[in-house]
């Protein structure tokens, strides 16, 4: 599998490529996530079954439309792709450090400027995921509507589905 990922990485990135190591990133329960060292820097590797492809590319596009806002720190994504039957998202690995004193006053200060990013309507241009769930984005001229709709409701549906109301 990892030589079929620096594969891919040495295509994309138009030079050679190998691998060293990987170790395993705890953190979440959906994907498998590892660092990736190679011979040209260290990678953030997210792995799933192929079913579950979408995931990665709508996570993709929506990490390159935060990253280009320029509000806040956001990975560079290189790759989300099919490797081997895996549906496959590798971003820039940025190391974790501890946080300074004003760490969550500047975060908090980034995602206000990320969330005065505004448009003439609410929503997006795709439907992307929360976790594994579908989180429907068809665009509502309305605030109200479109949350209620497309956030509340959803959710809603997907509890009565399951029995749990």
């Amino acid at each position: 599998m990892w030589a079929s990922i620096c594969k891919k990485l040495s295509n994309k990135l138009g030079t050679k490529i190998e691998y060293r190591s990987n170790h395993s990133i705890q953190g979440g329960c959906i994907n498998n996530t590892q660092a990736l060292k190679t011979t040209h820097g260290s990678y953030f590797v997210k792995l799933n079954s192929f079913e579950h492809r979408a995931m990665f590319e709508a996570e993709a596009e929506s990490l390159k439309a935060i990253k280009s806002s320029n509000a806040i720190r956001c990975p560079e994504v290189i790759l989300a792709d099919e490797i081997e039957g895996y549906a496959v998202l590798i971003l820039e690995f940025i190391p974790m450090q501890p946080a300074l004193e004003d760490s969550m006053e500047k975060l908090g200060q980034q995602l206000a400027m990320l969330h005065k990013q505004t448009d003439e309507q609410f929503g997006w241009h795709g439907n992307n995921y929360i976790g594994r769930t579908p989180q429907l984005n068809q665009n509502n001229t309305n605030w109200i509507s479109f949350f209620k709709n497309r956030r509340h409701a959803f959710q809603i549906d997907l509890c009565e589905k399951k029995g749990l109301f």
